[in-house]
Parts: structure tokens; sequence; C-alpha cells
């Protein structure tokens, strides 16, 4: 059976349809993608039963319908060493052999070991109707994954009731249940009702929207699966279902009035890393923050709570605050670095001017050339105070 196909589309199909396979594969053939072709179409499909994936590439050349499994490492490490825009292949069916030439006169090649199909994990509901659809900007929702996965408790731990980033009535909301929490508030969403993609899949989720290019897709819901497709299903990947309730998203923290500050993010961003290049490990670290002075010629004090002293300075704006009186907080200096990166205007309105148990960042993003607009906010908890410290 001879196939003849494009390169780029192989190696974007391949690299999509692979992120649904498991990382450690106990047999071999749960390691494979299935390659399904019919007439002029190839249909790449992964799973592990839990993630799934499908991409479809049309305008393919072949002489009949065939189906059998590749090793997606293998066959993308061969497609990198080939220089050819198009990939000429030969199935075997007889002995299960895939022979793919490395050379336009065929006279070169490799050959891959394949599995019978009926050996694999197969996706099959793919073209179904989902329970549940929404038709919403690409780049809404990575940029509200991107934005969320940094306010989960890391993957290693564990949380049920706040493992997932959930997307509800115009809000995706993500959060660790213990010191931080994030906000993504976008039109984009609205009409989309306690759908929850669980902490696992986001980064996945995160990159395989990075690999598509339409500007639309389809975020939805089928009997068991959290789903986003493109148009025709060309690029279908899904995860299953959390069946976990939802925390109540607490929306008190999105209100904007109120005494802020208004710091350089560029800046805070070399102090904060500066301020910690001479410790071996930030993990655990604590830093003081003494915010002083009034309106135009305040400062932000920034102290490691080290043994070993170091300090930055950074000049900043007091906003509807007519106090000049220093306040003083302390805070885990990994949370507040990790938060301060989850922004990108080149100023940050930072809510530290009262005595409250937590501080916020807040941020309006608007993205005419990509038709976005959103709200961002990130919450944190102060630490507690130590009962003494060096300075």
């Amino acid at each position: 059976m001879k196939i003849s196909i494009s390169k780029d589309k192989l190696k974007e199909a391949i690299d999509i349809a692979s992120r649904a396979l498991s990382k450690a594969v106990i047999q071999v053939e749960r390691g494979h993608l299935l390659f399904k072709l019919t007439k002029d179409t190839l249909r790449v499909s992964g799973t592990n039963n839990d993630l799934k994936a499908v991409c479809v590439v049309s305008g393919i050349e072949c002489e009949g319908d065939c189906t059998f499994t590749v090793d997606p490492k293998m066959m993308d490490k061969l497609l990198t060493k080939i220089d050819s825009d198009n990939i000429k292949m030969d199935f075997d069916g007889s002995n299960l052999t895939l022979k793919v030439y490395t050379s336009v006169d065929e006279e070169s090649f490799n050959s891959l070991q394949s599995f019978p199909p009926d050996k694999m994990l197969t996706v099959s509901n793919q073209d179904k109707t989902l329970n549940v659809s929404h038709i919403i900007k690409r780049e809404a929702l990575l940029s509200a994954l991107k934005f969320s996965v940094k306010y989960l408790e890391a993957l290693n731990e564990i949380n049920k009731v706040f493992d997932f980033v959930i997307i509800n009535d115009g809000i995706a909301f993500a959060a660790n249940g213990r010191n931080k929490m994030g906000y993504f508030v976008t039109q984009d969403f609205k009409g989309i009702t306690n759908l929850k993609i669980r902490k696992n899949a986001v980064p996945l989720f995160i990159t395989v929207l990075e690999k598509i290019s339409d500007k639309m897709i389809t975020l939805g819901e089928s009997d068991n699966d959290i789903v986003i497709r493109t148009d025709n299903n060309a690029v279908y990947f899904s995860c299953l279902r959390s069946t976990v309730e939802s925390p109540k998203i607490d929306l008190e923290y999105l209100k904007r009035d109120g005494p802020y500050t208004e710091i350089p993010r560029i800046e805070l961003t070399k102090k904060l890393s500066r301020i910690g290049s001479t410790r071996a490990s930030m993990i655990g670290a604590g830093i003081e923050t003494v915010l002083s002075g009034a309106g135009d010629t305040a400062f932000l004090d920034i102290a490691l709570l080290s043994n070993l002293k170091s300090k930055e300075r950074l000049a900043c704006k007091r906003v509807n605050d007519t106090s000049t009186d220093n306040m003083d907080h302390f805070l885990d200096y990994k949370l507040f670095s990790t938060e301060v990166s989850s922004f990108n205007s080149s100023s940050l309105r930072l809510y530290i001017n009262e005595q409250k148990a937590y501080f916020k960042i807040v941020e309006v993003i608007k993205e005419e050339e990509k038709d976005i607009k959103y709200l961002i906010v990130g919450v944190g908890a102060y630490s507690k105070r130590p009962k003494s410290k060096v300075m």
C-alpha cells in the first residue's frame, strides 16, 4: 500500500495525537498511534482512555484503504532526518511493517514495526454531537488556560476540590485551595456553565491550542469528556470530565475599587529575581514588603527574610490613597513571584495599601489585533508574621 503525504502535516498530526498517550507505557502497542487511511484522508488517533486525540489530514495520495499503527517517537525522529517536503511510505499488511522512504528515488528507506489494529485502544466518539458546545475564540481559551495554570496546585499535589480550571458564566477560575486564586474574566465565556478542565489535562490543552491555527474552536462536553475541536473535526482533543462538585467562585475579589499601588512590572520582576540570586533555594523563603511615601513619590522596599541581608527598592505610585503611613506585609517569595509572572502589562495594579489577609494584582487586557478583551485578577494570601527576623 503506497502512501504519499506532506511531511509538515504528518508531523503536526503525530505531535498532537501523541499528547493523548500515556508517558509510562507497559504494553508497547499502547505507545503507538493508530493510522487509518480512507480514500484521500488520514486519521491519526491516540488515547490512554482518559485523554483522546484525533487529527484528520486530507489530500493524501494512497492506493486504497488500510489501518496500521506507528510509534510516534520513532516516526518523529525519522521525519526530522528526511529533507523532502513530501513523505512516501509503503505499508505491508502481511508482516505489519511500514517502509518510510528517505530519498526521492525510493532507493533509501527505514522500516517501522506496526501492531494489529485490534490490539489498540480506539477513539470512537470523535464525530458524535456534543451534549453542550460553545464556539469561542481559540486565543481566549488559550490565554485563560495559560494564566490559570499558574494558580493550580502542582501536578504531584492532590486537592480534589480544586484540581481543575472552572469556566462559568464569563469567568475562568483556578485555585490551589490554600493561598492563591486566579480569575480570567471575558465575554467570550458567557453562557458556559460549570465546565471543568482537570489539572493534569490543562498543560496538554494549552499545547494543542497553540498548534491549532483556527481562530474559532468548539469547547464542549460529551457524555464523559471535556472536548476541544476544530471545524470539521480536523483536530479533536478531550479529557475525562471531573465528577467533583465545583467550589463556589467568590466574586468579591473582582472589585477594583479602593487604594492600590501602581508599580512597573519588569522592574519588579528584575528585583525579585535579584533579591534571591544569592540563595541556593527559594522554596519556603519569605520576603517583607514595606510601602512608604505618598502619591507619585512612594517607594516599595522588598527585603529577603534571611540571615544574609538582601534588599531592593522600587519607585511606585499610591493611587486612591491619601495615607502617608507605612504599609508592612510578609509574603511567600515563590507565591508572589509566580503571581507577578502571570501578568504582562508594563505597569501592575497591586492592591497592598490596606491591612487585609490577602494581596491582589489586577490587569485589564485589550488586544485589538486578536479581538480580545479581558480582566485578569491574581489573589494571594499573606504569610504569617515571623516571630523573629534578621534584617
